[in-house]
Formats: C-alpha cells, structure tokens, sequence
C-alpha cells in the first residue's frame, strides 16, 4: 500500500506497507495527518510506476518479501495463494500474483472509502479506522472469475486487471473510533 490519506491530506511521507494475512501486526497501520476535518480514506493499493521501475528497495518493497518479480522487473500488487476443493492444479493449489503496471496492464488501484459522516481528527486524539475485505470478492464482482475456471493467475495482462477490478471493490469501512 501506498499515499494513505485521509480525505483530501495525504500522509506526509511516501510511506509502503505489506499487508500479510498470515501477521497480525501487519494489519495494523499507523500514519499521522494534518489536524483537519475528513470525509474519507484511501490508500493505493499496489507499487506506483515509478518505484516499479527503480528496482528492488528496501522496507515493504524488499525483494525478501517475495512481492517483486525478478523475471520482469516490478511488483506483485496483490498476492493470494493456498488450496481450493475447486482448483484443478496438483494439490488443489491457487495461485494470484497480481502484477503490471504500464499502460493496459496497470492494476494499481486507489481505493476511496467515505465514512458515514465527516470526522474531525486532531492531533491530541487518536483516531481507528477498521477496514475490511471481503474476499469472496476477488472472485466475483466486477468479473465473474471462478476458481474453477481460473486457479492462477501469476503474470500481467487481461486476466491480472480483471482481478485488479475486483478487489477494487473488496473493502469497507467497518469501525471508527475517534478518541
């Protein structure tokens, strides 16, 4: 993930975090912002060209964290694998690396969530926006794509931006607290 902001501020540094299911602690995220009133939050999720093309980095982007793609110089936006009953690789393996970011192959995606009502965020307050993803999602939404049917997905083109509009619309605001 990358520019988190809230509203129409944006963090104050290019801040990248990797998200892993599979660690608690890198589902919590904390940024500071201006002092001001806010009606959303959105983060881009994915590498922007530029990073793409400066080779592998450090932090979220090292290469370590198995999200960059050696044989073709980027990174995995958005990674998904296990076993699915419906698979029909060996071992009912699923495998998603979601990658691309030139021209039609771009899966970058900002995702935009309003809160409910506009909140006021002061420095003296901290303040918890819980999101959520519903991950059914990544298989139907803008585009019916069944494991059945499509059990990987591990290079750029058409099928990797259908993905990409998907999970477009995996997340929602389900908590916020402002103390």
């Amino acid at each position: 993930l990358e520019n988190i902001s809230a509203g129409t501020h944006s963090s104050t540094d290019e801040n990248y975090f990797l998200v892993d299911e599979g660690q608690s602690s890198s589902k919590k995220i904390s940024f500071n912002t201006v002092t001001g009133n806010y009606n959303a939050v959105s983060f881009l999720l994915g590498v922007d060209s530029i990073r793409n093309v400066s080779g592998a980095q450090t932090g979220a982007l090292d290469p370590a964290n198995d999200m960059f793609w050696t044989w073709n110089s980027g990174y995995i936006m958005a990674k998904l694998e296990g076993q699915s009953s419906f698979s029909t690789l060996i071992n009912n393996e699923i495998e998603y690396h979601i990658g691309g970011f030139k021209g039609a192959e771009n899966v970058v995606k900002r995702i935009i969530l309003p809160f409910s009502q506009g909140i006021e965020i002061k420095n003296d307050r901290a303040t918890s926006i819980l999101i959520s993803a519903d991950i059914n999602k990544w298989f139907r939404n803008t585009h019916d794509l069944p494991i059945a049917m499509n059990p990987a997905c591990v290079m750029p083109g058409n099928l990797a931006t259908q993905y990409a509009a998907n999970y477009l619309g995996m997340f929602q605001i389900t908590q916020i607290e402002n103390n």
